[in-house]
């Protein structure tokens, strides 16, 4: 179990850093992670990624399990003792990959000699009344403490769904991964065929002509070096399967980066020559990178600020024609991701909502002014569940076509391209909430506008 020590550094770093991106912190420190045997690092790479994210997604709940089993009050345990012992707290009750006399050893042998009896004290008690422990959890009457979520996820998820306590465990579960492939070079049966010949485990969703993934493991970004794979949530993909049904000219995705939509779009319908626009020189590389892997022609990748739409003007007067099809994925909260940024489930709060509704406005509502509505149909999509950040937005955007007495705007019903996908959702006044359900989604919003003539 050396895994220990290198988790408790990262945790320790980003009790220090709140704000950073654990993503990213948790990269760094596993890029330093090697013992000569690539295998064996490997292995301890994935153990140190379980373990953090594990740590950070029960936090508050972890905590309250240990002051349960402890004799002296959190707030007078050493901050470093603190995280030791939520690395235990959960190796011990929601982890099954190792044997509690093995998780008590290590975890007492990494903390510090003084405080040795004090850490074996807690984590034994934790261990001797495990059923009890588990069964207090139920009765915890605060969901943010159950959930380890700020209080505005809790506020918002229950306005909008009458399940908010089965999407709150939906939210707290780990992850699925979904991946899909270049039907060009491979077919369906050929793509899992690969998989399995890999022990990659996986579970086909037909509708959608790609895989569930329990995990994204190393041996798959090997396999991306060989083979035409690339990871993209089935709410993600939702979104390029519906362009590929309304777009007919040229799409301008405003938002593009990482790629992936543009990607998935242009495998479908290669047609369409794709405008993939993001504000960061580093994520349009990304799109760059993929384009190149797959050897993808019709995808144009731009630099700009999306909240200036005249960065497609350039490369629609070379074609002759302007984006017929707007996809507008825009940056948010990301409530609808918690199980992949388990960082985030108490980061999000009425400020950082706030703040990214306003940024969201201001990437969409230039599309409603006279010179940029040339288009037909504009999909906006946010993965997030937040009511600011997804109705809201569309009702001020509704707000705009009747003040300045445009041409008539209509929403689309998309419910029978969600049913077919097999997606569950709510259907709001204006838009879609692709909800928890058997696709195992990230919680999406969609909303298709179309412009008439």
């Amino acid at each position: 179990m050396n895994f220990i020590s290198p988790a408790l550094q990262v945790l320790k770093q980003y009790a220090g850093e709140n704000e950073t991106n654990l993503k990213l912190l948790l990269s760094n420190h596993l890029n330093r992670i090697s013992n000569g045997n690539e295998s064996q690092s490997d292995s301890i790479r994935y153990t140190v990624t379980r373990t953090v994210y594990g740590v950070i997604r029960h936090i508050k709940l972890l905590d309250y399990l240990i002051g349960q089993c402890s004799d002296r009050p959190l707030n007078r345990i050493q901050s470093d003792i603190k995280i030791l012992l939520e690395i235990g707290a959960f190796l011990l009750l929601f982890s099954s990959s190792y044997p509690d006399y093995a998780v008590l050893n290590e975890t007492v042998s990494a903390s510090p000699k003084k405080t040795r009896s004090f850490v074996n004290a807690v984590l034994r008690n934790m261990t001797r009344n495990k059923e009890k422990l588990f069964g207090s959890i139920d009765k915890i009457e605060d969901p943010t403490i159950r959930f380890s979520v700020s209080p505005a996820i809790v506020h918002h998820l229950k306005k909008l769904s009458p399940n908010w306590i089965d999407d709150l465990k939906y939210l707290d579960s780990e992850p699925a991964f979904h991946i899909r492939f270049d039907p060009r070079v491979l077919d369906y049966i050929k793509a899992g065929e690969i998989l399995n010949s890999h022990r990659i485990e996986f579970k086909e969703l037909h509708a959608f002509k790609s895989f569930e993934l329990k995990e994204v493991r190393r041996v798959l970004h090997e396999l991306m070096d060989s083979y035409p794979f690339f990871v993209q949530d089935a709410g993600s993909q939702s979104i390029s399967i519906i362009a590929s049904q309304y777009a007919r000219s040229l799409v301008a995705d405003v938002c593009a980066a990482p790629g992936t939509k543009s990607v998935t779009l242009a495998l479908l319908n290669p047609s369409i020559p794709i405008i993939a626009n993001d504000i960061d020189f580093g994520r349009v590389r990304l799109i760059k990178e993929t384009i190149t892997r797959l050897n993808i022609h019709s995808i144009y990748p731009v630099v700009s600020d999306a909240r200036n739409p005249g960065f497609s003007h350039k490369i629609s007067s070379q074609m002759n024609k302007n984006p017929d099809f707007i996809i507008v994925d825009a940056p948010c909260t990301s409530s609808g991701t918690l199980r992949k940024s388990p960082d985030l489930k108490l980061k999000i709060n009425e400020n950082s909502i706030s703040r990214n509704a306003g940024l969201q406005y201001e990437i969409i509502a230039p599309w409603f002014n006279e010179v940029n509505t040339f288009w037909n149909y504009l999909l906006y999509s946010v993965c997030s569940f937040i009511y600011d950040e997804t109705e809201a937005v569309m009702n001020r955007i509704s707000q705009i076509a009747k003040d300045f007495n445009y041409d008539s705007f209509e929403w689309i019903d998309l419910s029978s391209e969600l049913q077919s996908l097999g997606f569950n959702f709510i259907r709001a006044e204006k838009g879609f909430y692709l909800m928890p359900g058997p696709l195992n989604n990230d919680i999406f919003y969609l909303s298709l506008i179309k412009k008439s003539k």
